[in-house]
Formats: C-alpha cells, structure tokens, sequence
C-alpha cells in the first residue's frame, strides 16, 4: 500500500512504509425518535458524515538521526498549520499497486508519534495517524480531459439551431456544431470544470440529455471562460495577462452550475460557438469518481 499527503510519501522501498490501513470506518449519523405511546423508537433520516482512516507507518531506517528525520517529516506534514487552520480540505493519495493512484479529501485528525528508546534508537519507530475523510468520493488522480474545438459551417454561412433539421435555418455565420465523447469510468458523478476559449459569441455545450451550459457574451481572441462546478467559480481570464474577474452573469439563463457533472460511462458531448475564425474550442476536463477504495480503473478494476 502507497500513500501520500502533503509532500510526504510512505510506501514501495524507501525509509517509510504503510503497514497497517483498515478500511476505512464510516461515521454515521442516525436520527431518532421516541415513540411516546409504545416501546421503541421512530427512525428518521440516516447520514453519513465522514469516513475515517487509521493509519500505521513503520519507519525504518539504520540511525538515530535518519529515524528521527522520517518521523519529524511525517509530523510536520500532519500537523501543517497551513493544513490545521485552514477551512478547506486537503487530498490523501493512495495506491494498491504504485501504479494507479487514487485520492480522497478530507483533514488529519489525530497523530501519535513513537516513544524513544531502544526500536528509536536504532531508526525502527511506528506512528499512528488518522484522517478523517469529509467528501465520501474517492477520485482519481488522473485528470481527463476532452476538446471540442468548433467545426466548419455549412456553406454560405447557416446556422443550424440546436432543434434538429426540423426547425427553421436561420443566416448567420458560425463554426457549426461538434461532437465529441466524455468517458468517466467511475461509478459516481464526477465534478466537471469547463473552460470556453476564445474568440467566440454565446458558445454553449450539451452533455447527453444531463445538462446544457449556454454563455451570454463574446470572448475576445485572448480570454477564457472557467466554470468550476465544484467550487461553484466563474471566472473570466486572459491569456496576456494576469486579468481574472468573476463573470457569473455571462452564465446563460436557465443553465445551473451545480448541474454540470459527468455520470459514469461514455456520454455525447455537444458543442457550438459563433466564431469567424474557427478557432474557438471548449474544454471539459474531470476524474473518475467512485463510492468506494480503488484498485485501478476501467476494464482492469480489481
């Protein structure tokens, strides 16, 4: 088993190994009521609040001063102030094989370092660390990414509607419409971060029959639109420069932010833009979402 957290890493053949990781125990948090005319009591809705692991590390190095090392490293990095009074969560890494990596997000809860003495003495120690798990996702660390880029329209300038070729054909001129697919071999929705580039009038996207996200506005050759679903951030940046302002109001009216994840398996993803140059693109990067701990993925999932 590999893990990772906060530049350290324990694990494979190095000074730091897991030697112990339970599954991870679920926190669950029951609703109940009693039932004031019989015995018993009335049950209400159950929720998982987090997930906690508990971790041993074997330190094994040939010194005094190397073990010591190993063992301040790992605190430092579990007891980060930078980590301990943030409010957001922070990624532990974790692999089976080395190989395919995995990832939850969450807060070091607990660290129990080794006593001195003899085992110390001789660079052998075991610590004990929790990490309390508060998104129950696992991810993988790998991010995928797809593009559209726009493609040419039809000759002497139509536009063809999002309507299919029933609806009326109105004149105009367009970069047509792009298809592509997006694959999450999770068993989870995953987040979707969508970027537009530039330059290009009112793109929108359509995923499947899940959502479509339309842009209000135009983008200039050097600026991009980012829409992070996760984080619920719109921003509006240039490629020249370090410009960055919220642009909530290019979202279109109707599409929803919290709506834009990707559902497992392949899905169609539909794509068009106003653009003279037809060099407008759109890109839809997420990772493969899981309910559970992960082997590898796709066809070689354990």
């Amino acid at each position: 088993m590999y893990l990772k957290f906060n530049g350290i890493q324990a694990g494979g053949w190095g000074e730091l190994h897991v030697v112990d990781l339970p599954a991870p125990e679920d926190d669950l948090d029951p609703t109940r009521t009693d039932n004031l005319s019989s015995d018993g009591q009335l049950a209400g809705a159950d929720y998982l609040r987090k997930a906690v692991w508990n971790i041993t590390l074997l330190v094994n190095t040939w010194t005094y001063k190397d073990g010591r090392r190993v063992v301040n490293a790992v605190r430092d990095a579990w007891l980060d102030p930078n980590v301990r009074l943030s409010t957001e969560t922070f990624p532990l890494e974790y692999s089976k094989n080395g190989i395919h990596w995995f990832k939850v997000y969450g807060r070091p809860t607990k660290y129990g370092g080794p006593p001195e003495g003899v085992r110390l003495d001789q660079g052998l120690a075991h610590i004990e660390l929790q990490f309390e798990q508060l998104d129950l996702l696992h991810y993988s660390t790998i991010e995928e990414t797809a593009t559209a880029r726009v493609a040419r329209g039809a000759s002497g300038g139509i536009r063809i509607h999002d309507y299919g070729l029933r609806a009326p054909l109105t004149v105009g001129r367009t970069g047509g419409v792009r298809n592509e697919r997006v694959v999450n071999s999770g068993d989870r929705e995953a987040w979707a971060f969508v970027r537009f580039n530039g330059p290009c009038k009112n793109p929108w996207i359509r995923l499947g029959e899940s959502w479509r996200l339309e842009i209000n506005g135009t983008l200039a050759w050097d600026e991009f639109l980012e829409i992070d679903s996760r984080s619920r951030i719109v921003e509006l940046k240039r490629t020249t420069g370090h410009s960055v302002r919220p642009a909530y109001n290019m979202i279109g009216k109707g599409s929803r932010i919290s709506t834009l994840t990707i559902p497992p398996g392949s899905n169609a993803l539909v794509y068009s833009s106003l653009d003279d140059t037809q060099q407008a693109s759109v890109d839809v990067q997420w990772t493969h979402t899981f309910s559970s701990m992960q082997h590898t993925i796709g066809d070689e999932q354990a």
